[in-house]
């Protein structure tokens, strides 16, 4: 009986050795940033040894804008307008994450069921080399010159201006990093060639430095989130020359406009589904105010004293023209509709 047990313990201890090799002889276990250094990239300056507290706190930060202290009390929020998850997911929201495309993210958000944002994700945001970049010195100025180089600049930016809050405290700042720093890419969401990671693990085996190694790792996600502003159309009875699909313009409506505009959300500004609000869209869809949604999503609005709550606006790479002209199909099409009946 008892030698019927061998030839099972036999194969159980040959898988297990087998995938133990396998394991040590794979890139997929690294993070992005441990196989940049292996190959001899300098590490990031925004690079923090974590725990799991640190974490938790970075998190709280993040999704409800303060988060406990060690003496059990609240520490004091960061905004009493906005959290950062307002206008940032912190999961993958691109299916090829070398480039940013609003016509392939909003299927792939829809179908992850997460929201479709203005801001970039924070998924990979420490594997970035710039912050606030392109276009968004037209919106924020010189403040933004410090904020393109440094992460934690950029925290302190987003903090203040885009929550309109307060500056955040040291510990705050490492806590929200920490956050970020569990969010790091991994080589196993990069999808490279087998004989690229063939090459990649055995030049780390062997301790050498690579520089074209890194600079190829790096053609496979974004480095930067770009980020180009449009004007709004002079001509918006025209529309973009672009076809509206119904579909498209529900998910828009369901899973970006509603993001904010919903009971609870963000804004006192309500979207629901009763006809009387699509028919108020539809009458002010081609005037020049911000209830305009040709406005109001390529211009947005601003900050001001006694208005404090704004509308961050949707650059061409987070919402593109197609998606616009959908928007508009669909918010006349319910517009004239006698119910609130969703359109499939």
């Amino acid at each position: 009986m008892e030698n019927s047990k061998l030839p099972t313990l036999v194969i159980l201890f040959s898988l297990l050795f087998i995938g133990a090799t396998n394991e040590r002889n794979s890139i997929d276990i690294l993070t992005v940033n441990e196989a940049l250094e292996k190959l001899g990239n300098e590490r990031p300056t925004h690079f923090i040894e974590t725990t799991e507290e640190l974490i938790k706190q970075g998190r709280d930060l993040v999704e409800i804008g303060q988060t406990e202290l060690i003496n059990g009390k609240l520490s004091q929020p960061v905004s009493k307008y906005f959290v950062c998850t307002n206008c940032h997911n912190s999961a993958q929201e691109d299916p090829d994450i070398r480039f940013s495309n609003p016509d392939t993210r909003l299927p792939y958000v829809v179908q992850k069921g997460i929201p479709f944002l203005q801001g970039s994700t924070f998924w990979g945001i420490v594997n970035r080399e710039s912050w606030y970049n392109d276009d968004y010195y037209l919106k924020y100025g010189e403040n933004v010159k410090a904020a393109n180089n440094s992460l934690r600049q950029a925290i302190q930016l987003c903090a203040i201006e885009c929550a309109q809050g307060r500056p955040l405290e040291q510990w705050e700042e490492d806590a929200i990093l920490a956050y970020y720093w569990s969010l790091e890419l991994k080589m196993s969401d990069l999808t490279l060639p087998g004989e690229m990671k063939t090459k990649i693990l055995e030049t780390v085996k062997t301790e050498r430095v690579d520089p074209s190694l890194v600079d190829e790792i790096k053609k496979y996600y974004m480095v930067a989130s770009p980020a180009t502003f449009d004007k709004p159309l002079y001509d918006k009875k025209a529309g973009y020359d672009e076809q509206g699909d119904l579909l498209i313009g529900e998910q828009i409506y369901e899973n970006s406009c509603r993001h904010c505009h919903q009971e609870g959300g963000v804004s006192d500004f309500l979207l629901d589904y009763a006809p009387h609000t699509f028919r108020f869209l539809k009458k002010n869809m081609f005037k020049e105010n911000d209830f305009s949604i040709y406005q109001i999503i390529r211009k947005g609005t601003y900050s001001s004293p006694g208005a404090v709550p704004y509308m961050p606006h949707y650059p061409i790479e987070k919402m593109s023209d197609r998606q616009m002209e959908g928007l508009r199909k669909y918010i006349l099409t319910m517009a004239d509709k006698k119910n609130n009946v969703i359109v499939k």
